[in-house]
């Protein structure tokens, strides 16, 4: 791509992650969708923060439209409240974290990180988000996220869901901006 160093504010690079696996049931989607509204801060810092208003991936904090049914999947362990989001086309593509993807393809898709042709940060981030989506599968479902949240501290959690990806994200992460969201999800 001749003159173009990293894209422009309308393109971006779309990771989508396979949730066929996840069982809904057992709240795993749920999970998923509680840690990575934890961690969207850091993953937007770690993008760049300019993502945020380009239109195209909204910040699931920033949408308050979204926010009160996705605040309530964070106390659903079945995923029954976040099946009933997804069947009903009640959220939009863009969204940071489209889960109207789970219906047409059975995947996640992340939208957050901008055109870059640096193929070290690009399997960085598909890193970062399989690591998310790792955590959410490998959480002990016996104690509710917002109380092994509260447990551990905002930072030990983060470090925990993020696994061996924590160096690479270290840097972005704010203990504020995680307990925002858990203030934000519990309102």
């Amino acid at each position: 791509a001749k003159g173009w160093s990293e894209g422009t504010p309308r393109a971006a690079i779309h990771i989508h992650i396979d949730c066929t696996d996840l069982d809904l049931a057992k709240g795993e989607l749920a999970t998923l969708v509680s840690l990575y509204s934890i961690v969207e801060h850091m993953l937007f810092s770690y993008a760049g923060e300019w993502r945020r208003g380009c239109g195209f991936c909204d910040a699931l904090e920033d949408s308050e439209a979204d926010l009160e049914s996705l605040g309530k999947a964070m106390y659903d362990s079945k995923g029954a409240q976040l099946h009933r989001i997804v069947a009903g086309n009640y959220l939009s593509k863009y969204q940071a974290l489209n889960l109207m993807a789970l219906s047409k393809y059975g995947t996640v898709e992340f939208r957050i990180l901008p055109t870059t042709f640096d193929s070290k940060r690009i399997i960085t981030w598909i890193n970062m988000l399989l690591q998310l989506k790792q955590a959410a599968l490998d959480f002990n479902t016996a104690m509710p996220v917002l109380a092994q949240f509260s447990r551990e501290g905002a930072r030990g959690f983060a470090q925990k869901v993020m696994g061996d990806m924590w160096p690479d994200v270290e840097s972005f992460f704010r203990e504020d901006r995680a307990w925002a969201a858990i203030d934000t999800a519990i309102a």
